[in-house]
């Protein structure tokens, strides 16, 4: 099977740290971080189906223990790709103050 490559407005890698459970929690249904990751931390312990043909995305589990993968994983080459463009935010017009947020948008 191949994984369904979803519309950029639908595509999500979500990252969670659950800390009781000593475990990141690695989503994504971006074909290219799914393979990026693939390389780089191994197979996905959960894959989800989209069809009988299709993935429509991948899970990986990593224990707070193996701390080369967590290193692998916290990479910011791996999670964001050449589409990715990070912007500042504009300036709140109601006041002076500078915002220091920054906005991930894709290109």
């Amino acid at each position: 099977m191949r994984y369904y490559k979803t519309e950029p407005a639908e595509q999500e890698t979500t990252i969670n740290i659950l800390y009781k459970e000593q475990i990141i929690r690695i989503y994504s249904s971006r074909v290219e971080t799914i393979e990026k990751l693939t390389q780089k931390i191994g197979n996905p312990d959960h894959k989800y189906k989209r069809s009988k043909t299709y993935w429509s995305g991948a899970c990986w589990e990593i224990q707070f223990a193996d701390i080369e993968r967590v290193k692998e994983i916290l990479n910011k080459e791996i999670i964001l790709d050449d589409n990715v463009k990070v912007e500042r935010r504009p300036e709140d017009n109601k006041t002076n103050e500078k915002n220091d947020f920054y906005q991930i948008s894709m290109l």
